[in-house]
């Protein structure tokens, strides 16, 4: 009796966890848009909402729906919906966010791992017709992490994204201010 009881509601989970999955492909197949005009990533509101760095090409974004805490969004200032269509200077500044990135998870957060997530294209998984890297801390196995990053997340309140970004923007400031005191006095001594 009681495994026939536990087999009903096991395949009631696999039943839920498949129609789950549908309309989370369903919901995303429906709202990809390539369209710039509708793209958050390029709208100044959200922009200044979450954004926690931004450069001439490259904008670093609290995430909506964090996978973990200290969840970022790297992305080029420049609307491309995909890899190959960056170029090298976009590229290069990626790659240096990402290490600044990792920089300020250890030092906020005294975690030294992280995932770094870019699906590309539809097909993939990409939600956002606009190329975004997710850089995502650690504090689990990466198997859980992972999980979530693939599933819907509910989106965090304006109080606890007001509290990320502005501590985020607060590294960010001051390590781009102690880099360019650096740079100066490296070119005063040469």
């Amino acid at each position: 009796m009681f495994w026939k009881s536990f087999l009903k509601i096991r395949k009631l989970k696999k039943i839920g966890q498949k129609l789950q999955f549908f309309f989370t492909y369903w919901f995303a197949a429906n709202t990809f848009n390539e369209n710039k005009e509708n793209c958050p990533f390029c709208q100044e509101s959200v922009i200044n909402l979450q954004s926690v760095h931004r450069s001439q090409k490259i904008i670093a974004f609290y995430a909506l729906t964090p996978t973990e805490k200290g969840n970022l969004l790297i992305v080029p200032e420049r609307h491309v919906t995909r890899f190959e269509l960056l170029n090298n200077e976009e590229i290069i500044e990626i790659r240096n966010l990402i290490q600044d990135s990792a920089k300020a998870f250890k030092q906020l957060w005294n975690i030294e791992d992280y995932l770094i997530i870019q699906k590309n294209g539809f097909g993939a998984g990409q939600s956002e017709a606009h190329i975004h890297f997710h850089i995502i801390p650690c504090r689990q196995h990466p198997m859980k992490i992972l999980y979530r990053a693939f599933h819907r997340r509910e989106e965090i309140d304006t109080i606890e994204m007001t509290k990320r970004v502005k501590e985020l923007r607060h590294y960010f400031k001051n390590k781009k201010k102690v880099f360019n005191d650096n740079t100066i006095s490296k070119l005063e001594i040469s």
